[in-house]
């Protein structure tokens, strides 16, 4: 391993020998000029040297002669190591100077190791020949020829370098106003080109996709080359490898062809000897390349080119940035300035809009709000109607969250808060009526729609609300109602009297019989007393249906699909109408459920269909259908009572007489009917009528004269489907007789009379109180247990039997209660509902049916 000192001005030039030098396993030292290398020679003593021969402050030659003057290291190998053009100046040099090789700038690798390996092999130095005086002036003069040269060169390209330098500087400044990005490379384009000295001069800039050409420029062709010029390929050739190497590229003797490199392909590209590229990028984006053809007055780009495009490029990418960054800022400039006149427009029509509407608001004869949901729901507007209306002035309402809930009417305040609730919890709107005291204690009517309003997320923000005040509505329809009510109660009076009487004539008529004859044979006794039955049993039936009429029958809810209850009548009703009437069913599935009494809606299935058989006597078509419907806002308006919502509609339409406009108005009034005398009651529609407002529906009815009839029943669909229970019916098996105590209070002395000898009879021990204070005294001389209360719900004395059978519970545990009526009170129903936990017990009743229902209340648990 020998010991090698390579002295140059130029570290590139150092760094490719200590590089090739490297790999054979010397070890290498460096200096860059004469005065350095003398130095490192004296204490180094390498076994090799190799020297530039123009270098600063001291240069080759002079290296050598003091490297020759002393001893120590007078015989130190060295190869000069020059540029070509100083071949035939390094050669005299060498000879005078006792150096025996020469490597010429640049040299191939395996050059520059042949001629390392032979001078290590040589005996130490040349000798230095001794020349003459004549010969040493001339080298003298030629020596500081070089040197002059030298330092001409080196003017010459300080000079150039300046030019460049200051060319740059002034296209910097020339750009700094400039914002058009395709401007700023047409003209760092041209300027590049002129800078470095090139025939041709293309620049380009990418999309963000690195694939799509945004700018395409050239410099140095004519109008016609450069109209020609295909697109340059980024996937291969130099542009791919400036694009992925991200550094400049140095090239030359090309073989020309612009498709080999990658250039713009097309007969009209320039033929390209020598290229110099470099890519066009900031830290942040690589944004495309800039590249230059064909040096100017020599076959390559220079090292200085190389260092002078790598700037041009960095300035070409900051500035193109600049200039994009300029546009996107004058683009949201304008479409600022844009969004601000368009604001200014849009709050100038809101004032107007508010204006305008806020003057429509306070003219409304109504009260409008708005009600904000935050962690409580706050109104935060209140139209100045409030003030007229109600009393309060808007500062006083919104001041004061509970002030509304405050002048509710009390009849009406658990309804309407309860409704309120239900209708925020669903987020639907809202339509309900209710009254309200004013600040002067006057009670107004008022009709409240309310819409919720919803964010982006679905959540309700706000809601937004009318009270329309319809106190006068409501005394005219109430005038109204009570002259149709005088009127309906004038033939519902006449309807009850006549067929009570035909009743009462059959039971008096036998009564008076029995009472005035004597004691007739069994079997006429048995007539008598049949007959006596019979027009009980007529005179409950009517009870029951005027009861239903005027919604006080007690319905038993079930969940029920309304298509099976018409499935399972579908049989009878065939032979209800007749062999001359084709019964047709549609049927909608899946039709969802409803929650009623399964026996009324067959009474209801049975009454619109016998309705239907008598409009048409000479035969025709039954049409029963159901499906689902959606009743809207636009059709509750017509009908007041009615909620939006799905309901299940099941239609019965007729292809009958049909009915003209007079009789669909009282088409539902009791007694009303359009049939020969003897055959209608003019119940069965105001049965059905009762039956589905009961159940919490609506009906409507259409019919054209000769045309024929459609019923519509309206039943509210269930939400959430359930299973109905269906409990199977077993009949009573056991014995009805018992042993127990009970207690009868009944005010009605022959129906308490009946009831404690029909219990007598079955085997129970029989108190009898007339009202419910006397059941309690009763009580408290009674020693004995007692298992059952037998009550009236009605009762005089100021105690019902709902009080009575409270205050006995706490006297007696367990003890089991009955309630009997002939008249549904509230406290027995709600809306029509019976409470699943009381049992009850409808008037009139059988015996039969009486003795039955205790057994059933003392045998359960």
């Amino acid at each position: 391993m020998a010991t090698i000192l390579i002295v140059d001005d130029h570290p590139t030039n150092r760094e490719f020998l200590v590089t090739l030098l490297g790999y054979q396993g010397h070890r290498l030292i460096e200096a860059s000029d004469g005065v350095e290398a003398l130095a490192l020679a004296r204490t180094e003593q390498p076994d090799l040297v190799i020297a530039d021969i123009l270098m600063p402050t001291m240069d080759g030659y002079e290296f050598v002669h003091r490297l020759r003057a002393d001893p120590a290291i007078a015989e130190t190998t060295v190869i000069f190591y020059t540029a070509h053009y100083l071949e035939r100046e390094a050669q005299v040099l060498a000879q005078a100077s006792g150096v025996a090789h020469i490597l010429f700038k640049p040299s191939e690798p395996e050059e520059v190791l042949r001629v390392v390996e032979e001078a290590l092999r040589l005996s130490p130095a040349v000798p230095v020949a001794q020349p003459d005086l004549a010969d040493e002036t001339e080298f003298d003069h030629e020596h500081l020829r070089l040197i002059t040269d030298k330092l001409s060169q080196k003017a010459d390209e300080l000079t150039a370098v300046n030019q460049r330098l200051t060319a740059l500087i002034e296209l910097g400044q020339q750009l700094v106003l400039e914002h058009d990005p395709h401007l700023i490379l047409e003209k760092f384009c041209h300027a590049s080109r002129s800078i470095i000295g090139a025939r041709y001069a293309a620049i380009g800039v990418l999309e963000k996709d690195k694939q799509t050409l945004r700018h395409f420029l050239t410099s140095g062709l004519d109008v016609e080359t450069a109209a020609n010029l295909g697109a340059p390929i980024t996937g291969r050739g130099l542009i791919a490898q400036l694009l992925n190497e991200g550094r400049t590229i140095r090239l030359h003797d090309l073989n020309g062809e612009a498709e080999v490199t990658g250039l713009p392909a097309g007969t009209h590209h320039p033929l390209i000897h020598s290229f110099l590229g470099a890519p066009i990028a900031t830290p942040a984006r690589l944004y495309g390349w800039l590249y230059l053809g064909n040096k100017i007055g020599a076959a390559e780009f220079s090292e200085e080119d190389e260092r002078i495009i790598a700037t041009v490029a960095a300035q070409v990418a900051v500035a193109y940035e600049n200039g994009r960054r300029y546009e996107e800022i004058q683009r949201h400039a304008d479409t600022l300035e844009q969004e601000v006149a368009e604001r200014r427009r849009v709050e100038y029509e809101l004032r107007e809009a508010e204006a305008k509407y806020r003057t429509l608001i306070e003219q409304l004869p109504a009260i409008i709000y708005i009600v904000a949901y935050r962690e409580t729901p706050q109104t935060i507007y209140i139209s100045p109607q409030i003030e007229s209306l109600l009393g309060f002035s808007q500062a006083q309402w919104l001041a004061d969250p509970d002030l509304w809930r405050q002048q509710l009417h009390v009849e009406d305040q658990g309804r309407v808060l309860a409704e309120v609730k239900q209708a925020d919890e669903a987020g639907e709107p809202l339509n309900i009526e209710y009254r309200m005291w004013s600040r002067s204690g006057q009670v107004l009517w008022f009709r409240n729609k309310s819409v919720p309003v919803r964010d982006e997320t679905g959540r309700i923000r706000y809601v937004h609300g009318i009270m329309f005040d319809i106190t006068e509505q409501k005394r005219l329809e109430e005038r109204f109602l009570q002259s149709q009510k005088m009127e309906a109660v004038g033939r519902l009076a006449g309807g009850v009297a006549h067929d009570f009487n035909n009743m009462l004539v059959v039971i008096t008529g036998y009564s008076e019989l029995l009472l005035q004859r004597d004691p007739p044979d069994q079997e006429r006794l048995r007539q008598y007393a049949g007959e006596i039955h019979k027009a009980g049993a007529r005179a409950a039936g009517l009870t029951r249906q005027l009861l239903t009429f005027s919604r006080k029958q007690i319905l038993q809810l079930e969940v029920l699909d309304l298509n099976e209850v018409v499935i399972n009548m579908e049989k009878m009703l065939r032979r209800l109408i007749g062999e001359d009437i084709e019964l047709i069913t549609r049927l909608t599935e899946p039709l969802g459920q409803v929650k009623a009494d399964p026996g009324q809606l067959e009474q209801v299935l049975m009454n619109l269909a016998v309705n239907a058989r008598d409009a048409m006597p000479d035969g025709g078509t039954l049409l029963i259908e159901t499906t689902v419907i959606e009743l809207d806002e636009l059709y509750t308006r017509q009908y007041l009572e009615v909620t939006p919502g799905f309901y299940i509609m099941l239609a019965v339409s007729d292809t009958g007489i049909g009915m003209n406009k007079e009789t669909l108005s009282h088409v539902f009034e009791p007694f009303f009917t359009t049939k020969e005398q003897g055959k209608g009651t003019g119940l069965g529609l105001a049965t059905v009528y009762g039956i589905i407002k009961q159940s919490g529906g609506h009906i409507g009815v259409y019919s054209e004269p000769g045309v024929g009839t459609t019923l519509k029943v309206y039943l509210p669909r269930l939400k959430n489907p359930v299973e109905p229970i269906k409990e199977s019916i077993q009949l009573e098996t056991g014995p009805l007789a018992g042993s127990e105590t009970i207690l009868v209070v009944e005010d009605e002395a022959a129906v308490r009379q009946l009831v404690s000898e029909v219990l007598t009879e079955g085997g129970y021990t029989v108190l009898e109180a007339v009202n419910g204070s006397e059941a309690i005294q009763l009580c408290q001389h009674h020693a004995g247990p007692i298992h059952l209360l037998l009550t009236d719900m009605v009762m005089p004395g100021g105690l019902n039997g709902r009080d009575l059978a409270r205050r006995l519970q706490q006297m007696y545990a367990g003890l089991k209660v009955l309630y009997m009526s002939g008249y549904t009170d509230n406290a027995i129903a709600s809306q029509g509902v019976l409470d699943t936990e009381i049992y009850f017990l409808q008037k009139p009743f059988t015996a039969l049916t009486l003795e039955r229902k205790v057994r059933e209340v003392l045998n359960a648990p």
